[in-house]
């Protein structure tokens, strides 16, 4: 099928969106009038602010929901999960397989980071405030813990913000993690499978992404900037560790807090105002100063002086304060501050380290140190290659990378050996790359990773300096300053799986870690992303096993650590898995499409499907392999119950070129698999389901009694699995052409029901599948018209005519009447088991419906009611006569299409043609005492058929055991004509002339009781 163009798919997309339920209409929500309009002008799904619920009258968007019960987790996330399967549809297609890069995959991704950035963009407006004030608490608690010698933090950041009642703060940060998920798998992607020739592939503003080429041939005066972009050129691991550092800072800078913010609050730690920052230690001044004017000095205090100790002592007189104000005094005198110069220190650097933690430029940051006159500390942290200088252009970094390395070296001693807070030592740590200084502060997941990539790449650049430059410093002096940068790592050199691996199992940030998100994270970056996605489709499939009962495949390997604890209740999770799945496809298709896999876009598929979201599902399944495609349709066709959404589904089947008939026959496979029906019809003898009691006035007598037809033996009970496979059937009704695959489903299901005595749902398939409409629906497409072929016969009309005259008439047809008439030939002779099976069904609906007719005939009512009934009798047994008799021929039901069918349709004819036949000669009896006795010949006809004419049937009855119920049944009936009331005798010999030899006939049957007792009698003597 050739692709949609342009037009179509968006005119299809907007349909949906367009059929896309509101929430707006259900919730009562807390907005102001610019709120709503705001959101009305950006699209934002309403359902995502706080508000309560109602009372409100049902309506038809509610009776949905109650038959779609996740319709309002759909709801709430449904724009964009439209967004995402439209962004499928349209940047999901094929590619060249020849060209092994992400060109084509980096858009989709791009795409969905976009989706999710307009989200956190829209969800910010209105959650936002909430959020900050969480995170307020959060800094709160991070000043107040933090110390010169505090161990490492055990906090989990994420726990410090999350609160189990905000669900929609909850929302913000979902979207802000599937945000950076989505930006780091586009990253890694390029890292992978970078994009050869001229490609942009990367969003303006991100150019720290790029990785440098073509740099100038290294020299010894070369600039620290270009040796750093020949270091990433030259080294591909070093360049993916670059670029998952780069990564944590855009993301800790898109979460944290504003650092306006925080200042604020460190103002209010720092026990001094708006503007007073400027005055730095101003606690330990003022003590300084006052001990000078005391003492009346005119030179700087010196530690040494004699009673310095007794009289410059901290508030609380504990600790001796230092005796100056320069930078270096807290460690070079060993002395310490006063408490709010402490944590106005710790403050400070504290959010210096927030501002290096996340990117921020060296202008920012000694903008900032500027303002608070503490320029020294911007001065101090400047020279780090990777810092952006701001927008100035001010390249410090191209000076020498001889000064560099000593300076990193000094920052590494400075890290390990000094300061007054541990956010000092961070600060240096990162500069340095020395790992332990940067762990203490490490908050979670994000820092440790930061910690341990920061410094091998800091290490690697050290290693690539020294290799390049081999005798232009005395590196042996240099290695003296100071130890590894490396120490409290467990390896020296990890790759991004013994980082997950270690993080994983760390305890102080086992919880987090082992988050979806940070599970989903640490596979991207440790580039096992496809072999988590195969061990979460493993654990998806255990978790539906075990719940639904089943056993799981042996074929199936059990899950193996680390997995994530996402299960098939997880919708968002399951949705980004699915999409990343799909990515992954368009770069290798072999692998990305397996069974295990596809579990995972199974359940999220399974998910649209319970939410009401039926027309993404031929999109999804359509990019599954053919046989999982298959599997997956077909579990969700059951649900889809509206006639218009069937044949939208069915279009889109079509048009993703999915194979819709094998989908529609596994949708009746799966249903009756786990249908447990015991067919005792299988038995050598079939039970009774038509035939009940005897008749009999008098139990003693030992007489042949008449067969009693139970009633309503058809029942009205139908099961859902019953139902679901009606509803199968009826999808064929909207699928053009076909026949052959509508047939042979069709004799599937009557089969199950049959075999199952499921009498009541096999009516019901008759009723809404006939036969009749079946050829209306396809002969259109395969003969040019729309043909009723349940009205024509097999020799269209010309078995009643002589055979001279039959011959004529085919003979004079036209080539295009002959190809039609060989079309429809072939029609009834290809669906003849078919309609047999209806035959069977119409047959015992008929006898139900006239036995329903005697019951109330016996129940003696009024004369004109008797005579309504009797008319209404006599037409109900017409109608069974025209089902029983094409039963009655040679070869019924004996047209398989293998020896497996024929076996089937044996134990069909055992366990219902001796039932009916008997049940039809109780039905010919009965009729010939309240119509007319002319329908009694009908019972000696019957006999003779089957003793004589069609011996199958007399085997059937032989094979199970009721050819003598059978016999008496028919004595039975012969008896009831030869009781046959005398005043009639009179009658009939009045109008023997006028019937002539039909009523000769009857005549024979016509003795008296008296002569019968007689010859009783005789017999006896």
């Amino acid at each position: 099928m050739a692709p949609r163009s342009a037009a179509t798919r968006e005119e299809s997309w907007n349909s949906i969106h367009v059929c896309r339920i509101p929430e707006t209409q259900r919730l009562g929500v807390v907005l102001t009038d610019k709120q709503r309009s705001e959101a009305s002008n950006e699209g934002l799904d309403v359902d995502m602010m706080e508000g309560q619920e109602q009372p409100q009258l049902l309506t038809i968007n509610d009776v949905h929901r109650v038959l779609h019960p996740l319709q309002a987790t759909a709801d709430r996330v449904g724009k964009q999960v439209e967004k995402f399967a439209e962004t499928l549809d349209r940047l999901g297609s094929k590619r060249d397989r020849t060209i092994n890069d992400c060109r084509d995959v980096l858009p989709l991704v791009r795409e969905y980071e976009k989706i999710a950035a307009e989200t956190v963009k829209r969800l910010r407006k209105y959650h936002e405030p909430e959020r900050q004030e969480k995170l307020k608490k959060s800094w709160k608690k991070r000043l107040d813990k933090s110390s010169r010698r505090s161990p490492p933090s055990e906090t989990n950041g994420d726990d410090e913000i999350d609160d189990p009642k905000s669900t929609t703060v909850k929302d913000l940060q979902h979207w802000e993690q599937e945000r950076q998920t989505w930006q780091l798998l586009g990253l890694m992607l390029q890292v992978e499978h970078p994009i050869h020739g001229k490609s942009k592939g990367l969003p303006e503003g991100e150019e720290r992404y790029r990785r440098p080429k073509d740099t100038p041939k290294l020299h010894q005066f070369s600039s620290e900037r270009d040796v750093w972009h020949s270091f990433l050129e030259q080294n591909p691991d070093m360049w993916e560790k670059h670029v998952v550092v780069e990564w944590l800072k855009s993301s800790a800078d898109s979460v944290g807090q504003d650092i306006d913010v925080v200042v604020e609050q460190l103002e209010s730690g720092a026990d001094r105002g708006s503007g007073l920052w400027a005055h730095s230690w101003l606690y330990s001044k003022e003590a300084i100063k006052a001990n000078k004017r005391l003492r009346s000095w005119p030179v700087p205090i010196d530690p040494s002086d004699p009673g310095i100790d007794a009289t410059l002592i901290s508030n609380n007189n504990d600790e001796n304060l230092v005796t100056q104000l320069d930078p270096d005094a807290f460690s070079r005198q060993e002395r310490q501050l006063q408490k709010e110069d402490i944590f106005f220190e710790r403050a400070i650097w504290l959010a210096c380290y927030e501002m290096i933690r996340r990117g921020h430029s060296w202008s920012a940051i000694r903008e900032w140190c500027q303002e608070r006159v503490e320029v020294w500390r911007a001065l101090s942290i400047r020279g780090d290659p990777r810092l952006a200088e701001g927008p100035n252009g001010s390249k410090d970094v191209l000076s020498g990378w001889q000064a560099r390395s000593i300076w990193r070296k000094m920052c590494a001693i400075a890290a390990r050996e000094g300061g007054i807070d541990e956010y000092e030592n961070a600060v240096y740590g990162i500069l340095s790359g020395q790992f332990s200084s940067v762990e203490k502060v490490a908050r979670g997941w994000d820092d440790y990773l930061f910690a341990v990539y920061n410094s091998q790449l800091l290490e690697g650049f050290d290693f690539f300096t020294r290799k390049t430059f081999a005798s232009s410093l005395p590196w042996e002096v240099i290695d003296k300053l100071g130890g590894s940068r490396l120490s409290g790592i467990s390896k020296p050199v990890m790759n991004g799986g013994d980082i997950w691996k270690e993080m994983v199992d760390k305890e102080a940030m086992m919880e987090e870690a082992q988050s979806p998100f940070k599970m989903i994270q640490g596979s991207i970056v440790a580039k096992q992303l496809w072999d988590f996605l195969v061990n979460q489709g493993r654990v998806l499939a255990h978790l539906t096993a075990q719940r639904s009962g089943r056993r799981i495949s042996n074929a199936l390997p059990p899950p193996q650590p680390p997995v994530a604890a996402i299960g098939p209740e997880d919708y968002d999770l399951l949705r980004i898995l699915t999409h990343m799945i799909l990515a992954l496809q368009m770069l290798d298709s072999s692998r990305a499409k397996g069974p295990t896999v596809e579990y995972v876009v199974r359940a999220y598929v399974d998910f649209l499907g319970k939410a009401g979201k039926q027309q993404l599902l031929p999109l999804y399944a359509s990019r599954l392999s053919e046989d999982g495609a298959v599997r997956c349709m077909a579990q969700q066709l059951p649900m889809i119950v509206d006639a218009n959404e069937r044949k939208t589904v069915l279009d889109l089947m079509s048009e993703y070129t999915l194979d819709v008939p094998r989908i529609l026959f596994e949708q009746l496979i799966l249903i009756i698999k786990h249908v447990k029906i015991s067919h005792s019809a299988e038995s050598s003898i079939p039970p009774r389901r038509i035939i009940g009691k005897f008749e009999s006035k008098d139990p003693n007598e030992n007489q042949p009694r008449l067969p009693y037809i139970a009633s309503g033996f058809m029942g009205n009970e139908i099961t859902g699995d019953q139902q679901d496979l009606i509803n199968g059937m009826e999808w064929y009704l909207l699928l053009s052409g076909h026949w052959n695959e509508t047939i042979i489903a069709g004799v599937f299901v009557y089969k199950h029901f049959l075999r199952a005595g499921a009498l009541a749902a096999a009516r019901e398939l008759a009723r809404r599948v006939p036969f009749s409409s079946i050829s209306q629906n396809k002969t259109g497409d395969l003969m040019g018209q729309a043909i009723d072929l349940g009205v024509l016969s097999d020799d269209e009309g010309y078995d009643g005519l002589p055979a001279r005259e039959a011959a004529r008439l085919r003979h004079e047809r036209t080539s295009s009447q002959m190809e039609v008439s060989l079309k429809k030939e072939y029609l009834l002779g290809s669906s003849i088991t078919f309609r047999e099976l209806e035959n069977i069904v119409f047959a015992l609906d008929a006898i139900e419906s006239w036995k329903a007719v005697l019951d109330e005939l016996s129940a003696k009512p009024d004369p004109k009611q008797e005579k309504e009934l009797k008319a209404e009798l006599n037409n109900a047994f017409e109608l069974i006569t025209n089902y029983i008799e094409p039963m009655l021929k040679k070869g019924w039901l004996q047209t398989p299409i293998d020896d497996t069918e024929a076996s089937e349709l044996h134990m069909l004819r055992r366990q219902y043609l001796p039932e009916i036949i008997i049940a039809y000669n109780t039905v010919i009896t009965i009729c010939g005492q309240y119509c007319t006795r002319t329908v009694l010949l009908q019972s000696m006809n019957l006999a003779a058929l089957i003793a004589a004419e069609n011996p199958e049937i007399a085997s059937i009855f032989m094979e199970t055991q009721r050819m003598s119920e059978l016999v008496e049944a028919f004595a039975m009936s012969g008896r009831t004509m030869l009781a046959a009331d005398e005043t009639n005798m009179a009658k009939a010999k009045e109008r023997r002339g006028q019937r002539g030899q039909l009523n000769e006939l009857l005549g024979i049957w016509t003795v008296r009781r008296s002569e019968i007792l007689k010859q009783k009698e005789k017999s006896n003597e």
